[in-house]
């Protein structure tokens, strides 16, 4: 037994139409779908040549369950794990003998665009309900970043597989409402803090008139302990900082005559 994983399975939807001009009905014919991915291909190869396989991958919504069923008609037994969304479907358009129309599922062509961005500077690819889009190149971590860009910024880190880069995508946008209500909370909260400031400056000061006061009097005693009556300084404040005696110039001096020296610890053993 073989197993086959498809991570980003795909409808392939193929239909004619002799021409096609802008806003008017065209008439197709031979529409033709087939479930697609490399996982399904294998599995199918496999199985025409007589190989047990079966197949594993990740289907969504209706256009999952038609692979599904299709798979197994085929005979090909499947093992889906069922997500959230549509599986993708590309359309493949033959206009005329040397005219076709190729429109794949964005997440694959997202893959492909990103492989082009090669720094760190964001570069514009387009845009997605609305929001600019544009991709940058993280060089140190391998890693690309896609920025949707709308009245707020949105960013998303990429990944190497395209449907799961739809979801992030999805994920993102969906947590729009979410982000703006905490932005909306945060700037309600401000407004509120500066009403309140706004109101506390206004307010008097209940001790004002004592805080005056014992600031006064606070200045008077200063003036006293520092001046004398007639607004001179007092002598001993007077003294220039060059002429207080030093500490390490009294270390220095020699001790003064006549002061009897500590006897040595020798001659005390001696006596």
């Amino acid at each position: 037994m073989i197993y086959t994983l498809t991570a980003n399975p795909a409808i392939d939807y193929n239909i004619a139409c002799d021409g096609l001009a802008a806003n008017t009905v065209t008439r197709t014919r031979n529409a033709v779908y087939t479930p697609n991915g490399k996982g399904l291909n294998v599995s199918f190869t496999l199985d025409y040549y007589g190989v047990d396989t079966t197949i594993l991958g990740f289907f969504a919504g209706f256009s999952g369950e038609f692979i599904v069923k299709g798979a197994e008609a085929l005979g090909v037994p499947v093992k889906p794990v069922w997500t959230d969304g549509i599986t993708r479907v590309n359309v493949f358009l033959n206009a005329g003998p040397d005219t076709e129309y190729n429109m794949v599922n964005a997440g694959a062509a997202l893959l492909d665009t990103c492989k082009e961005v090669k720094g760190k500077d964001p570069v514009q690819i387009g845009s997605y309900r609305g929001f600019t889009m544009s991709v940058a190149f993280d060089s140190m971590w391998k890693t690309y970043t896609l920025t949707l860009k709308g009245r707020m910024t949105h960013r998303v880190e990429l990944g190497s597989d395209a449907r799961g880069n739809l979801v992030r995508i999805e994920n993102a946008l969906d947590k729009m409402p979410e982000r703006l209500r905490s932005v909306q909370e945060q700037l309600e909260n401000l407004y509120n803090q500066q009403a309140a400031a706004k109101a506390e400056v206004g307010k008097p000061f209940p001790q004002e008139q004592e805080l005056a006061a014992k600031t006064a009097r606070l200045i008077e005693l200063d003036m006293e302990l520092n001046l004398d009556g007639k607004g001179q300084p007092q002598p001993e404040q007077a003294i220039a900082k060059s002429a207080r005696p030093s500490v390490l110039d009294r270390l220095k001096a020699s001790p003064v005559h006549g002061a009897p020296e500590k006897p040595h610890k020798k001659e005390m053993e001696a006596r």
